[in-house]
């Protein structure tokens, strides 16, 4: 299996840029500074992609044999299916039917680029939309290494401290947290509840059958390596 260093070397960084902001386009009203056209900021933004990729390039990977990169079909706030990036480790995918799934924004950039992906005909199909997911969820914080670590030390400390208030068994009710957000309550509809079960019965149901299928299409390449 080729690492994801190796696969971002071979694909095109224009074509990749063009996917991942077809998938992660710029909120405008997001953007605090308006006084850059939406055009600006969107070539700015690709601009500082097309040299973050490089620098991905270029930096030493950590060979990361264990990570399996491939793709999933799945449901998420969208409410409707799309390709996703699924991160499992290869002894789980090897000896489980339902290998688990990690997410990857805590994990160091060279190991992300020393890990394997597991050419299935779905994941060679949509390779791009893999990267670009991928380099999504690495740079969630930061778009630079350095800074990316500083701010998953910041995040790691407040996981820690809320760890420790649920220890101390400190929690906050609902009714607070509305409150202090200014968060809307609708009216209780125990139907609609009902129904809102079932559909993200459904959608998880979707999900599980798609890693199970996919996952077991991977576990066929890691056999047929060993031949």
């Amino acid at each position: 299996m080729r690492t994801v260093q190796e696969i971002l070397r071979e694909t095109n960084i224009e074509s990749l840029v063009e996917t991942y902001f077809a998938e992660y386009p710029i909120h405008y009203e997001m953007v605090e500074d308006k006084s850059r056209t939406l055009a600006k900021i969107q070539a700015s933004a690709k601009g500082r992609l097309q040299r973050g990729i490089q620098s991905l390039l270029e930096m030493e990977p950590r060979p990361s044999p264990e990570n399996i990169f491939y793709a999933v079909y799945c449901y998420e706030e969208e409410r409707f299916p799309k390709i996703c990036a699924n991160l499992s480790y290869r002894s789980e995918i090897l000896t489980q039917d339902l290998p688990e799934h990690y997410a990857w924004e805590l994990t160091d950039w060279a190991e992300i680029l020393g890990s394997s992906v597991a050419e299935t005909k779905l994941t060679v199909d949509y390779m791009k939309k893999i990267l670009a997911d991928i380099i999504e969820e690495m740079t969630f914080f930061e778009s630079e290494q350095s800074a990316c670590e500083e701010r998953i030390a910041v995040v790691k400390q407040s996981l820690l401290k809320a760890e420790e208030s649920i220890m101390r068994g400190e929690t906050v009710p609902e009714e607070v947290v509305f409150a202090r957000f200014g968060l809307p309550r609708d009216e209780h509809d125990e139907a609609a509840a009902e129904l809102s079960r079932k559909v993200t019965h459904a959608e998880n149901e979707y999900n599980l059958y798609f890693r199970r299928r996919e996952a077991a299409r991977v576990r066929a390449l890691l056999e047929e390596s060993k031949k």
